[in-house]
């Protein structure tokens, strides 16, 4: 939270949509998964989307 408020303060704001920040994940070799305040797996693991060949 203190990075986030030095941020903004700044008057940068930067915001990935939940999308976003699994791609990010996925592209990075590791499964995205949900967590409750407890840090317990509160989802099912989302197999990574098919590879498409063009």
């Amino acid at each position: 939270m203190i990075e986030e408020n030095v941020v903004s303060a700044a008057g940068t704001v930067h915001h990935l949509s939940l999308a976003e920040m699994q791609g990010a994940i996925r592209e990075l070799g590791y499964t995205p998964r949900r967590r409750n305040v407890w840090y317990e797996l509160v989802d099912d693991p989302q197999p990574a989307p098919a590879a498409t060949s063009a």
